[in-house]
């Protein structure tokens, strides 16, 4: 009794071992940090367009070069921006955000399961300073990852892009940091299947590719972009789709 309790003990310690070596190797890797200088966000109309927010968090950003990159979005994507508007809202000072709303046609297709960040991502970058973006929020509503196909992390030495997937909101949120500033440089994987076959690193290498959040489902979608903007980074998918 006293080698097979003794046996028993170095299974039970082995085996503690190795559930401590499988937490390690599924914890994704840690979301982005760092507040960023374009908030996006996207959902899907009643009929079929896709509705566009695009906010400046610079006071004193340009409503001219908003206006002008994302007719930028446009032509990267190859769709037509329509009833574009740019407005300020808030008074002169710190609390003054300038938005701009359009609609606009493929940038989220649920049924190919792939989310577009190429157009933002080369439409905000060039800027001379003190308007340079470098850091982009992007939120596709109303969408839920295809596990084989979207794209939920990736890193070159021109971009890198890391996401957080909410299920009560079926919310997918983007960070896009900008390493350069020539958009002809920027080139993000549409496809899984597309990022496996470059070089670089990966997207979709976690053992547990979208991290689960568990956030309040009762909240309003009006209150998300202050929201995301604002809390505190938590962790990141490293890949597509709940199981």
């Amino acid at each position: 009794m006293g080698s097979m309790g003794k046996s028993m003990r170095h299974l039970s310690i082995a085996l503690l071992a190795f559930a401590s070596l499988t937490a390690a190797a599924q914890e994704p890797p840690v979301l982005l940090s760092g507040r960023p200088d374009i908030v996006i966000s996207v959902r899907k109309s009643d009929v079929g367009a896709d509705y566009v927010r695009v906010q400046a968090l610079d006071a004193n950003y340009p409503a001219e070069l908003m206006r002008s990159q994302i007719e930028d979005i446009g032509r990267y994507n190859g769709t037509q921006i329509r009833g574009l508007e740019v407005t300020y809202a808030g008074s002169e000072g710190a609390g003054r955000i300038l938005t701009g709303s359009f609609a606009t046609d493929r940038l989220m297709d649920q049924e190919a399961g792939t989310l577009e960040l190429n157009a933002f991502a080369k439409a905000f970058a060039g800027a001379e300073d003190p308007n340079t973006v470098t850091r982009i929020a992007v939120m596709f509503e109303g969408f839920e990852p295809a596990k084989p196909i979207t794209v939920a992390e990736w890193s070159d030495e021109n971009v890198e892009v890391a996401s957080h997937y909410d299920t009560n909101l079926r919310l997918v949120d983007y960070r896009v940091t900008l390493k350069t500033q020539d958009p002809d440089k920027i080139s993000i994987p549409e496809t899984l299947s597309e990022s496996t076959k470059r070089e670089e690193k990966p997207s979709n290498t976690g053992f547990n590719p979208w991290l689960i959040a568990a956030i309040v489902g009762g909240a309003a979608l009006l209150g998300l972009l202050v929201y995301f903007v604002l809390r505190p980074r938590g962790q990141v998918a490293a890949g597509p789709g709940p199981e």
